[in-house]
């Protein structure tokens, strides 16, 4: 009788450690200029959906070898539970961009992330006054005199 209650103790130990188990996911995506939609090599960063840090990588710029277009393409391989998370692009001369993922199944071994699309940052310069001076000039023979 104890060994029975022995090993349906270990059964139900081994049955909770199980369903309870982190997989490994690999993020994929790219990230691009929201107007000429180049590839931009950016610092990646992904975040649980309240804005914990994961873990950071950089989008590579490579080239597709059928139609040699370029990609600047992130891979972020995580062992992480089932849930909503945030990649974050950030890179100088653009605003920093967001996209939302989420993991509904533990069959999804590979999250392919939609384009994440980069605006350029534009500063706004202080309004400037130009003054001028109209100098007067006068000819005196062949030479001309700025008074």
């Amino acid at each position: 009788m104890r060994y029975l209650y022995l090993i349906l103790l270990f059964f139900t130990l081994g049955c909770q450690l199980g369903f309870s188990k982190d997989y490994s996911y690999t993020f994929h995506g790219h990230v691009i200029d929201n107007i000429s939609e180049q590839p931009i090599a950016a610092k990646i960063t992904l975040m649980t959906a309240d804005s914990a840090l994961i873990d950071t990588t950089t989008a590579e710029i490579e080239e597709e070898s059928y139609t040699k277009k370029m990609f600047a393409i992130y891979r972020l391989t995580k062992i992480v539970p089932k849930g909503r998370y945030i990649i974050k692009a950030t890179t100088e001369g653009y605003d920093d961009a967001y996209v939302d993922c989420e993991i509904r199944s533990i069959r999804e071994s590979e999250i392919f992330v939609k384009p994440i699309r980069m605006t350029r940052t534009y500063h706004d310069l202080p309004e400037v006054t130009v003054n001028a001076t109209k100098i007067k000039m006068v000819m005196h023979g062949d030479t001309k005199i700025g008074r």
